[in-house]
């Protein structure tokens, strides 16, 4: 699957490299040209959160424009060489955090809608059904139910940070910039 054949790239690169390089590991992307979160705006704007099981669910994020800002940073940065980086913001967010500010952010209400496991298990048995069929990868199926399902899928942009990137924008002003009509 897809984490695993970026993870044997990874060790191909490692064991090959005849030229410097540097691996860049992006968290979760939102923003503009990200099907995925586009996806999670259709819902907020029909008026629903969908949360999963009640604890804590926390994820890094990271905006496009931040995650352009930290390649570039990547590509030219001289201690960069031969490392492996997260790129991430580093205040990690609930999803339900995020998607109540995307509401602010498109000025509507949302509800939130708590989704038990196994409809979670379902909607993937679906999306696994409708991926055979149509021959698309669906926002839910079997291969990404643990990753929505995690308690925390965290990670540390401590070693990025050190070469001096910060994101240039909070979750609020990235949701504006992305969001918000332009006035």
């Amino acid at each position: 699957h897809y984490g695993l054949s970026k993870l044997k790239a990874e060790s191909y690169i490692r064991s090959n490299a005849h030229t410097p390089f540097v691996i860049a590991r992006p968290c979760v992307v939102f923003g503009s040209g990200d099907a995925e979160t586009a996806q999670l705006v259709r819902i907020v704007r029909l008026g629903f959160i969908p949360a999963v099981p009640a604890h804590l669910r926390l994820l890094n994020l990271v905006y496009v424009p931040d995650l352009v800002d930290a390649l570039v940073l990547l590509a030219t940065h001289p201690d960069a060489v031969g490392k492996v980086f997260f790129v991430a913001h580093p205040q990690p967010v609930s999803m339900v955090q995020f998607l109540k500010e995307m509401a602010q952010v498109l000025g509507r209400f949302a509800r939130r809608i708590n989704l038990p496991c196994s409809f979670m298990e379902l909607a993937a048995f679906g999306g696994d059904i409708l991926a055979h069929l149509t021959k698309t990868t669906p926002s839910i199926n079997s291969y990404k139910l643990p990753h929505i399902l995690a308690r925390w899928w965290l990670c540390s942009p401590k070693r990025l940070m050190g070469l001096g990137w910060h994101p240039r924008f909070s979750l609020k002003d990235a949701l504006t910039h992305w969001l918000a009509p332009s006035g």
